[in-house]
This record gives structure tokens, sequence and C-alpha cells, in this order.
């Protein structure tokens, strides 16, 4: 590997990340936990200040009757936001900006440091930075803890490969700090990434991955003496970031909405995870059109598929694929299973029954499901192929990278499958989805570390063949690997950021900002001692049905992202509740009407756009039973 001087390698990540997302800069505040947190992020003494690191994530708001989380080192980047900016938003958007932007680069380093190959880490790094998983993070100022969960991670994986590359086993344990100063620069970015996330316990399970499948010596004795001296430091971080925890929240706090998530329900969730990192569900920009054309259509296309699928099957038999080797069942199996995956794409989109069941099309979310799990696994098992057909030569190490992509990207789900909250609405695609930005990184660093070494031979074989050098042309199976991959990246590509403006935040911001200021003005004068009911508040905006990419999770406000909005601008502990709330697919104008009674202040929100695609919600503070209607508050 070249030597890591100067920075000047990392520029087209950088600036692709920065590009990707500039235009979030124009963005008013987003997502119903956003004001919040700014509100209750607000330092004035150095009492507010140790508070930070005493008190639960949004301490003082309703949220803390849903959920119990202790992140202090992600409420700390608030209250600085709130230093610096006060409520311009355009300074908490730079700072998510500037964030992502690190963690793009940091994807890079980290790739680098672990496969010593620096145009892998080039192309996983910029791949991370304009995934589609980013436009759910990077516009919402809430959201900032999946960023700075994903830098610290990165950050200290980086240090520990480091310094166990660096570090003879013989001096891992016992510790001088003289030698491991990078592992202690590890252990400091993991406790950084605990005060972010509690998803951050990931990075002890991947060093221990990291020693495993390095280890010098199979005897149990070295092995737990190795383990001991490496992973023990974190577990001992980690001991006591939860005993904090405890201390703070009198538990180990989460959610705690009861929900009633099965079996089956966590199960799809899986599915969705993994669909979120290569299949954006509404990506695939040529299916509906395909959908479209008819019956006739669709039997060409099955029929093309096939065929060429054929072809491939007996050119493989004649250059004796499936009897050499081993893996031999695998090797029958795969180029099979590309066949039918990519051959079933067009039947399910046209709504053909398959069984007993019936899959209507692309709008139904289990039609959404398996259309990509077929192209998803189709993609794959084409990869496999072009494997087993010597295309890419794997050596151990490389196994071995692949092997801790893999575990990086899977041991994120095995802890979110146990919070039933976020595994509840497995169908619901956009629900939870910034969970996928950290399990990015793997997944994009895995895909780079297959694609590059073949497309280098492939480009040195063209040139080789244009200079006259050899007679030589491009290995088939490095043409078949990138192929596949080129494939599976295409939705990733078509729903990127880079080429799609998220024009749903943006009319969520602006509905916020229209919505929550007309409020704002509405209740000049008027006290917070009673409750304030709000009639007809378009709390959030509906962008489902916009025909290109878009944010699947354009979340809407709250009654208590109200109380913040008003408690930011002077308003003593308002009290809000909505009545009647909608969500609108069009930004209506507004007009206000306030009347005061006697115990209770009411507020009509009357819209001058006639919007057929309203889809109304009641909502009241928790414990509120009797939320009164309209002709009940004006008597």
């Amino acid at each position: 590997m070249r030597s890591w001087s100067g920075g000047r390698w990392l520029l087209p990540v950088v600036l692709l990340a920065l590009v990707a997302h500039a235009e979030t800069l124009e963005y008013w505040f987003v997502a119903s936990d956003t004001l919040p947190l700014v509100a209750t992020s607000r330092v004035t003494d150095p009492a507010g200040f140790v508070a930070l690191f005493t008190q639960p994530l949004m301490a003082g708001s309703d949220f803390t009757t849903t959920a119990l989380f202790y992140r202090p080192v992600s409420t700390l980047t608030y209250a600085i936001d709130y230093a610096l900016w006060g409520l311009n938003p355009a300074g908490y958007h730079l700072t998510n900006l500037l964030l992502h932007t690190a963690a793009a680069a940091l994807v890079a380093v980290c790739t680098v440091q672990i496969t010593r190959r620096r145009a892998v880490g080039v192309l996983a790094g910029a791949l991370f930075a304009i995934h589609p998983v980013t436009a759910e993070v990077v516009p919402v100022t809430a959201r900032r803890q999946d960023t700075l969960l994903t830098i610290f991670v990165l950050l200290s994986l980086v240090l520990f490969v480091r310094w166990y590359r660096a570090t003879a086993p013989a001096e891992r344990f016992p510790w001088r700090w003289a030698s491991h100063r990078p592992l202690g620069g590890a252990l400091v970015a993991y406790a950084l990434a605990l005060g972010a996330k509690e998803t951050a316990v990931v990075v002890p399970v991947m060093a221990t991955v990291w020693v495993l499948l390095h280890r010098e010596s199979d005897r149990p004795r070295q092995l737990f003496r190795t383990l001991f001296g490496t992973v023990g430091p974190f577990a001992a971080v980690t001991l006591t970031y939860l005993a904090v925890r405890v201390a703070v929240l009198d538990g180990l706090g989460g959610y705690r909405v009861p929900t009633s998530a099965t079996l089956l329900d966590r199960s799809l969730f899986g599915v969705k995870y993994l669909l979120w990192l290569v299949y954006p569900q509404n990506a695939i920009l040529g299916l509906p059109s395909l959908r479209a054309a008819g019956t006739p259509s669709l039997v060409v296309g099955v029929a093309g598929v096939l065929l060429v699928g054929a072809l491939v099957v007996m050119a493989l038999l004649r250059q004796g694929y499936f009897h050499r080797g081993r893996f031999r069942r695998l090797r029958a199996l795969s180029p099979v299973a590309s066949v039918v995956g990519f051959a079933a794409i067009p039947l399910v989109l046209a709504g053909e029954s398959l069984g007993a069941v019936a899959l209507p099309a692309i709008e139904n979310p289990l039609g959404g499901y398996l259309v990509g799990v077929l192209f998803v696994g189709a993609c794959l098992a084409g990869l496999a192929t072009a494997l087993f057909a010597g295309g890419v030569p794997i050596g151990g190490n490389r196994r071995r990278q692949l092997a801790f992509f893999a575990c990086w990207v899977l041991v994120p789900l095995s802890l979110l499958v146990t919070r039933g909250f976020v595994t509840s609405k497995p169908l619901t695609f956009g629900f939870g989805m910034r969970n996928g930005y950290l399990a990015a990184a793997p997944a994009m660093a895995a895909l780079a570390l297959v694609v590059v070494p073949s497309l280098r031979r492939v480009l040195a074989a063209l040139r080789d063949a244009l200079t006259d050098e050899r007679n030589s042309a491009p290995n088939a199976g490095d043409m078949a690997c990138i192929a596949a991959i080129g494939l599976l990246l295409f939705p990733v590509l078509g729903a990127s950021p880079l080429l799609y403006a998220g024009d749903g935040w943006r009319s969520a911001g602006d509905l916020n900002e229209r919505s929550l200021s007309g409020l704002d003005d509405a209740l000049d004068g008027v006290s917070g001692d009673k409750p304030i009911y709000v009639v007809n508040f378009p709390q959030g905006f509906d962008n489902s049905h916009q025909p290109t990419p878009h944010a699947q999770s354009v979340t809407p406000l709250r009654p208590y992202s109200v109380e913040a909005w008003l408690e930011l601008d002077g308003m003593r502990d308002p009290q809000v509740r909505f009545v009647r709330s909608a969500t609108v697919s069009e930004i209506p104008e507004l007009a206000f009407r306030t009347e005061e009674r006697e115990r209770l202040t009411a507020v009509w929100v009357e819209r001058a756009v006639n919007d057929t695609r309203l889809s109304r919600t009641a909502s009241a503070r928790p414990g509120v039973t009797n939320v009164p209607s309209r002709a009940a508050v004006v008597n």
C-alpha cells in the first residue's frame, strides 16, 4: 500500500458528499424530533452543561414518555449548534453536511486500512457518500446521532486495526501506554460512539471478529489471552457506559411503547434491512413502464431473459463449469437461480399469481418486497457464478476481509431485531431506514473489494490488446463480475441524492415553516397556562405519490414538536393538542383563527388549497382521553 501522506486521494469522496447534499442547506427544520432536541439541549449556565450528561435524551419533553435514551454526545452537538446558530436552520444543516462528509471520508480511510487498497477505499467512500440511505439521514437534524455513530465507529476500527497490525502478539498484553496509543485512541472513539448512539456496541463484536479472523494461533489458551488483551479494554468501556446509563435512565431504557412484533415481523424486517443497502424500493426506474407495457411485452421480455440464460448455461456446460472444482452443487444452482430470479420479476410486476398467493404489483408492499428479493438474489447468484468460474481470484486475505465486512453488516441487524418498536412495521419500507446508514459503509466496501480487482484486470487486458503487446482478451469471469455488481448497484446509483433533489424534505420543511410561523403569530400574546387545541393542523407532508426516487421516511410534526417551537419562541410550558390533524400532499396557503376560552385556547387552521389526498389522524398528549371537537370548543 502506498504512503498515506497527503489527503488528496480523498478529494473525490469529499466532493461527492458535499455536492450530493448541498441543497439541504436551504431546508427548514424537518422531522418530529428536531425542534424538541434543540429546545431541550440549550445550555445557558454550567449546570445546564452538566445536565446534558446526567439526563435522558430530550429530557422534559413528551418524547420521554415514548422512549428513554442516553446520548449525551449527540445532545452536546445540538447545544453547540444552538449557541452558534440560534434558530437558523442553515447552520444545523451545515453541521450535518460536514459530519456526513467526514463519515464518507472515514469510510474510505477505514476500507483502505482493512484492505490495503486505496482504489477500493475511494470507491467505497464514493458509493457511501451518494448512497440513497444518506438521504434519510443528512437532511434531518434529529438523525445526526447516526452520522456521529458512524464517524466514531469508523475511527475506532481504524485505530484498532492499525494498532493490532503494528503490535507484536507478545506485546498486546500486558498493556503499555507507549506502544498502545492507537488502542487508547480507539477506546476514546468507542466511548464517544456510545455517547452518540447505543448501537456502537458493535465495535467490541467487530474487534472480536477481527481477532478471530487474524489469529496467530488456534490454541485455546493463546487465543483467550489475545482476546483478553485486545477486546478486554472495549468490554471495560462498555461496562462503564452501561453503569452510567442505568444510573441516568433508572434502567437500560429503550422504547416504552408496547409493540406486537411477531417472529414474521422480525424476519421481514431483516429482509427490509438488507434491501435498504442495495435496493431502494422505488428506484428501479424502468420497471413501472415494463409493467404498463402489457402482457405481450412481458412475455417477450421473459422469453428473452430465459433465452439468454439458456445460452449462458450452455456456454458454462461446454467449459466444464459444473464438473470441476469445489462447491459443485452451488456451481449448478447459481446460474439457474440468477435466470429464474430475473425471469420472475416481470411476472410479479404484471400481477400474476404464484400458487395460491396473488402478487398484484409493485404498489403492494409484499409484491415490492418480492421484486427486491428476486432482483438482489438474481444479482448475487450471477456474481457467485462469476466467482465460481474463476473470474475473481479471492485469496485468504481477501476472504477474511469480505468475511469481516459481512459480519459488520449483519451484527447491527442482530441488535435491531430485538427492538420491537423498530421491527413493528416491517412492510413500511421507510420506517427505521436511518439504521442502514452505518451498515452501508461495510456493504459498499465489500462490493468495492470485489469489483475493483476485476475492473483493473479488464482494463489491463484491453490496454494490452490495444497496444498489441500481447494477444489477450478480458477474462469472461471478470466481465461477468463487473456486470453483476454494476447491475446490483444500479438501484443505488439510480436513486442517489446526487441525481434527485430531496423534494420531500424540502416540502416538509416549507410546510413546517409556514404552519409553525403562522401558529406562532396566531398565539402572539397568549399565555401558555391553558391547553392549546389546534384544529386541522397540517402536521406532515406526503411525498409517496412522487414518481421519481424520493426520501421514504419523511416524518410529521407531533404535538411535542409544536410545544418545543413555542417554547423556543418564549412561551413557558405550552401544552398543545391536535384535533383532526392532517397530512397534505401539496403546500397550502394557511389562515389561522384564535379564540380564548375559560379553560383552553383554540386555534383553527384553514387551508386555501383543496387537497384531496388528506390522511386525517387524531392525536393528543399522553393521558388526555377527551379531545373536544370543533363544536365542543365553540360551545
